[in-house]
């Protein structure tokens, strides 16, 4: 299982030692890990793309002519209910068909009335302005979003502050946590817990409330899912006339996907929706969930009302 996250080496070792294989995994999600010194070398010195090395040897059997007699996908999955699941089929697996086994949430219904009757919201930051940008820790790569983190924070608040929702976190056993809130950088992941550790929600931090990064939960899910993109800024590409987001490793589809297939019943993303350059992943996603919310099956929230611990100016598109 997982074979498609398998290094060569982690490969070897059953290979060898059976007679029949059966490899079982999603090359459409993470890739295997290599350091990134390695890949650089080995790019530098074979003469090769990065991207052919990150390839994983599950792929490349996949994708070969084998594939078409000795492999086949499997078309329904059990986790996400319709609504998450379609934004995840048509932006991560065209063609595919991929559908929802589960139609009837895991959730109470009171605790379902207290969150949100659609199954997809997206938090928009696009209003706020600069006051949306990531911004970079002193010296470090990697990125925060204050504003997002906000957000994220007067939301699960806005939750816990009901003793319906705070009673099933308390209370709830068949799941590792209620809450998955899932961060594209690892400081944003810091930010977010020490931003939830001064709030009224500290008490439910590892409890009934996960932080983590996208690269930390590939085969985990929980019933609500706040995916935080962090991504913003005006540096991207001109596009009809104005600066797109430089998009960074959003630019990966795998890493996407996996941060919005976790979610089982309620799926938040947090961030600029409508920036991003036709044909990245966000974008296309952005595309799906712009699709739903026409049709009443997707909810569009203000930030800024977040922000202000105010969720009064929730509007529904469509």
């Amino acid at each position: 299982d997982e074979a498609a996250r398998c290094t060569s080496g982690e490969l070897l070792v059953p290979l060898q030692a059976s007679r029949w294989t059966v490899m079982v995994g999603d090359h459409a999600q993470l890739q295997p890990h290599h350091e990134p010194a390695v890949v650089e070398r080995v790019s530098r010195e074979l003469k090769l793309k990065r991207s052919d090395i990150l390839v994983s040897d599950f792929e490349r059997v996949f994708c070969s002519p084998y594939a078409e007699t000795g492999g086949f996908s499997l078309q329904r999955q059990y986790r996400m209910l319709p609504a998450i699941n379609q934004i995840v089929s048509k932006t991560f697996y065209p063609g595919l068909n991929l559908s929802a086994g589960r139609h009837e949430p895991v959730l109470p219904p009171s605790v379902l009335e207290k969150i949100l009757e659609n199954e997809v919201a997206w938090v928009e930051t696009d209003s706020l302005g600069k006051a949306g940008y990531e911004t970079s820790p002193k010296g470090s790569s990697s990125k925060v979003n204050e504003a997002e983190a906000d957000a994220i924070v007067g939301l699960i608040e806005k939750w816990v502050a009901d003793d319906t929702v705070a009673r099933w976190l308390e209370s709830q056993t068949d799941y590792e946590a209620g809450i998955g809130v899932i961060c594209m950088y690892a400081a944003q992941r810091d930010l977010l817990k020490r931003k939830l550790n001064m709030s009224c929600a500290s008490r439910y931090l590892n409890k009934g409330l996960k932080v983590g990064t996208v690269d930390s939960y590939q085969g985990k899910e929980n019933p609500i899912v706040i995916l935080s993109l962090v991504r913003n800024n005006k540096n991207g590409l001109v596009v009809n006339g104005e600066r797109s987001i430089r998009e960074g490793f959003l630019i990966a589809p795998n890493r996407i996907n996996v941060a919005f297939s976790r979610a089982m019943d309620r799926l938040f993303i947090v961030g600029n929706r409508n920036a991003w350059r036709p044909g990245t992943p966000i974008a296309s996603a952005a595309s799906e969930f712009s699709e739903l919310a026409s049709q009443g099956r997707a909810t569009v929230i203000s930030a800024d009302t977040l922000i202000d611990r105010s969720i009064g100016n929730v509007e529904q598109e469509g």
